[in-house]
């Protein structure tokens, strides 16, 4: 039945353009698709999922608030546009190099908790969050 709501959802999407708040939360989705026409959207929460690319964000200029936490994540990108974020959640995912995050200059809680980070680069625009979180995180 929840696969149904599901298709149900995707199918109707162009119906919910003023939507700004959308919790996808352990649904199964694998990729972050067909969501284009929810252009007012100023919360994402597509976390417990099986996510393992970040693709299709770039319309959001919106979005205050982006959890992609215990995904299948490796590579940070696809998230320049996105310059209102103010919170963004990837903790508990498969990240070695922290990069892309250069032109979030409004970031102001960064959550990478729980990687298995390898090498940090360009944080210096959010080095100053008054809240980074990086606790359980294994630094190779």
């Amino acid at each position: 039945m929840a696969s149904n709501i599901l298709e149900y959802f995707f199918q109707n999407l162009d119906k919910l353009s003023n939507l700004q708040i959308l919790l996808l939360i352990k649904t199964g989705i694998t990729k972050i698709g067909n969501v284009q026409k929810l252009v007012n959207l100023a919360i994402l929460n597509l976390s417990c999922n099986g996510i393992d690319k970040i693709e299709n964000l770039d319309q959001f200029v919106n979005l205050t608030s982006l959890d992609l936490s215990k995904s299948k994540i490796q590579i940070i990108e696809n998230l320049d546009k996105l310059v209102n974020l103010t919170r963004l959640d990837f903790s508990d995912n498969c990240i070695g190099e922290i990069d892309g995050l250069s032109n979030l200059i409004a970031l102001n809680n960064l959550n990478l908790a729980d990687n298995l980070i390898y090498k940090i680069e360009n944080l210096s625009k959010v080095v100053n969050s008054p809240e980074l979180n990086f606790l359980g995180t294994k630094f190779l």
